[in-house]
């Protein structure tokens, strides 16, 4: 463990408390750390230990929630716990809120409440990936789900028929290659973004379908 330097020996030498045998004011009160002071008289670990314990406690059993003890793990070993505090803490941020959801079961624990209750942002991508990571859910594809919403945006511009059109094509064709690829582990960027352009290509010729009156069937 590192330790300040910031004593003086007999000799005059700049040392650790624990060389002139003194009490160190810059130690923890909990654990005795040194090199992480944080606020008073504590370190970074043992505030960001009271502050996960807080957020993923499951109020039925009084102890970390089963499922989300591998983040609690994950968290607390990282290199800098100040930096995970941060994250808490920003303004802005949606993980205690959402992490308190999931440890008191007011959000389930599955990938269908990122789909379907949560925004699709790259906040909640975040906290969903690091559920992923930690092995609380199933590995999953975020390049590929990240489309769904992009592409109900861009059909919501067409008529319902040409809507109907880019959706089977972006479903059975770019999507389920896509997740072929995903599968084989062999899905890159270059095939999302060749993926995500052929959609913005089909829904500007059905656009410009639309513009002239005619149907996609009527192209040749």
């Amino acid at each position: 463990m590192r330790r300040p330097l910031a004593y003086l020996d007999p000799q005059g030498r700049t040392v650790c408390a624990g060389c002139v045998g003194v009490s160190s004011v810059f130690a923890c009160t909990e654990c005795g750390r040194e090199d992480q002071p944080y606020g008073y008289n504590r370190c970074a670990r043992c505030f960001l230990r009271e502050r996960l314990t807080v957020l993923l406690t499951d109020p039925r059993t009084e102890a970390i929630h089963d499922q989300l003890v591998p983040v609690y793990d994950a968290l607390m070993a990282g290199h800098r716990p100040q930096t995970t505090l941060t994250w808490l803490s920003k303004p802005g941020t949606v993980a205690p809120a959402v992490l308190r959801g999931l440890a008191t079961g007011e959000l389930a624990i599955s990938h269908d409440t990122f789909r379907h209750q949560l925004p699709l942002d790259r906040r909640h991508c975040y906290i969903r990936d690091l559920l992923a990571a930690t092995g609380v859910l199933r590995p999953y594809a975020p390049a590929i789900e990240r489309i769904t919403p992009w592409l109900a945006q861009i059909a919501a511009s067409l008529t319902p028929e040409h809507a109907e059109v880019l959706n089977r094509y972006a479903h059975w064709h770019v999507l389920r290659r896509m997740r072929q690829h995903a599968g084989a582990g062999t899905l890159t960027s270059c095939i999302v973004n060749g993926g995500r352009a052929n959609i913005t290509g089909a829904a500007q010729l059905l656009a410009w379908a639309s513009e002239h009156h005619m149907m996609i069937t009527e192209l040749s």
